[in-house]
């Protein structure tokens, strides 16, 4: 995505996806990040719009599904490339659109994330034109690695997410990978 955002004039599109995959930024809500949104020397995202999309009218700012206002933590190895995202845009988006003014489409970040997937060779679906690992993954991937690498708390997760409740994120988000499984046969195997 680093490659991709660099040829196509988006040079913060990897962070963007690195956003979305470690911190569970929803598309709407990391669009409509701005440099006073990077708090605590980038240890933390504060999450207090999003852009709100419908296919029917143009986008608008509003507050974040939910109406909750949160602070998300960020993980370290991407604060300094964060920091030189907030030094080249004082003011504005964080991730803008091609006009350095409004955010980009979900539209226009689906294809690029396909793009993105087919140079990287994720296997893609049977007609060749989605992926199999869908753009909107990383929010899912961020939960999974805030429970099962970074070890917060299911109370946590969900709070980071902006969910309504923990049963919702526990039973839509949070997949347990093979290393989860490997670690639990270890334990089993040592009581």
């Amino acid at each position: 995505m680093d490659i991709l955002g660099q040829s196509t004039g988006r040079p913060w599109l990897g962070l963007q996806v690195r956003i979305a995959g470690y911190c569970g930024l929803r598309f709407g809500e990391q669009t409509a990040l701005t440099p006073a949104a990077v708090l605590a020397d980038g240890a933390f995202l504060a999450v207090t719009q999003a852009w709100n999309y419908n296919r029917h009218i143009p986008a608008t700012l509003g507050s974040p599904k939910n109406r909750q206002d949160r602070q998300v933590p960020v993980r370290g190895s991407m604060r300094s490339a964060r920091a030189a995202e907030v030094e080249a845009r004082p003011g504005g988006l964080l991730f803008p659109g091609p006009d350095q003014a409004l955010a980009m489409s979900d539209t226009t970040f689906r294809r690029l994330f396909t793009r993105g997937a087919q140079n990287a060779g994720w296997a893609m679906a049977a007609d060749g034109r989605r992926t199999v690992i869908p753009y909107r993954n990383p929010r899912h991937h961020a939960a999974t690695w805030m429970r099962e690498t970074a070890g917060f708390g299911w109370a946590d997760v969900f709070r980071y997410l902006g969910h309504h409740s923990v049963a919702f994120t526990t039973g839509r988000y949070i997949r347990p990978g093979v290393e989860a499984d490997e670690r639990n046969a270890k334990r089993m195997k040592e009581l």
